[in-house]
């Protein structure tokens, strides 16, 4: 018996990232709420300054690592039938980072910690976002595929599919490197600046 209704929102492009923005915000909202005085969070991913290194290294290191470890946790999660709750949660926590990033820097700055936001948060966690779909879209499809495959809905067996899955996670990890680079930068040409 094959069955042809599963969960599989990336054939609606604007449904799958109105729902992946909507995880997104979930998260930052739930992050944003989450600092209190005088903690220290762990969970900040890296998109605040004050956390991200005092070096380009530091910064490139930590930025670099924050994306690299999303997307393979995005790349493992894909090769499974429930890896689209994961991707789900994924973009909550990705999310999460950038709310207690920008919150922590506005209890320690104040309203001085605008230029900052803007000019380093900002661009950092919009690109962050920008990748951390891309690797939850693939998942999402990877997930749906190996669905279909194990319900009997797709029994053809694509042998290209495994491999371009690869590259494309190999690319996303390049974009997150040049990324990284960016941000090392813009860290740099800031701290010179203030």
């Amino acid at each position: 018996m094959k069955h042809e209704k599963y969960t599989d929102f990336t054939k609606n492009k604007n449904t799958g990232i109105f729902l992946m923005i909507l995880a997104v915000i979930a998260g930052i909202v739930i992050g944003s709420f989450n600092v209190k005085a005088g903690d220290i969070p762990v969970l900040h991913q890296y998109f605040s300054p004050v956390y991200s290194g005092d070096t380009l290294l530091d910064v490139f290191r930590n930025t670099f690592m924050s994306l690299a470890l999303f997307t393979a946790a995005a790349f493992v999660m894909g090769m499974f039938t429930f890896g689209q709750v994961f991707g789900v949660f994924l973009l909550i926590y990705r999310g999460y980072g950038i709310g207690i990033s920008a919150a922590v820097m506005y209890y320690t700055m104040g309203f001085g910690a605008i230029p900052a936001v803007v000019i380093l948060l900002l661009p950092k966690a919009l690109c962050g976002v920008f990748v951390s779909m891309l690797a939850v879209r693939e998942l999402m499809r990877s997930s749906c595929a190996v669905f279909r495959y194990v319900t009997g809905g797709n029994t053809e067996s694509d042998s290209g599919f495994f491999r371009l899955y690869c590259i494309k996670f190999a690319v996303i990890t390049a974009i997150s490197a040049i990324i990284s680079a960016a941000d090392s930068l813009m860290n740099y040409i800031f701290a010179k600046l203030v």
